[in-house]
């Protein structure tokens, strides 16, 4: 077998949450996943086994299309913390960014210095 696996798979398919299964089936084995039509195409960074096309055989099994990957939650996350920033009533500080990294924390000081000369400038 070469380090490419391609299995005949017509069902949906959630290509991201489908490739973090495979990532932390296969670790740093795993190269990538595509997908064509009635196919679906796994790279290894390796030779394939007969144990690795197993594998996938059965990830595609338990594959649910309508799951939730990692990064689609990371997102929604996001996407809900801005939501919550952007309220008119929303107020920063830097307590919000601890644990960040020293450059995004830097980047949150600066903002919060323009908000408030923005705000200063309203006001006058």
């Amino acid at each position: 077998m070469n380090d490419e696996m391609r299995l005949s798979y017509t069902e949906r398919l959630n290509v991201v949450l489908l490739h973090e299964e495979l990532a932390e089936r296969f670790g740093l084995d795993f190269d990538g996943v595509a997908t064509e039509p009635g196919y679906v195409r796994v790279m290894l960074t390796r030779p394939a086994r007969q144990a690795d096309l197993k594998a996938v055989e059965g990830l595609l099994r338990q594959h649910d299309p309508n799951g939730t990957s990692a990064f689609a939650q990371a997102q929604a996350a996001e996407t809900e913390l801005l939501t919550d920033l952007r309220r008119a009533d929303a107020q920063l500080t830097l307590a919000d960014f601890n644990g960040e990294s020293p450059a995004i924390q830097q980047l949150a000081l600066k903002v919060l210095r323009l908000e408030a000369e923005l705000a200063q400038r309203r006001l006058s």
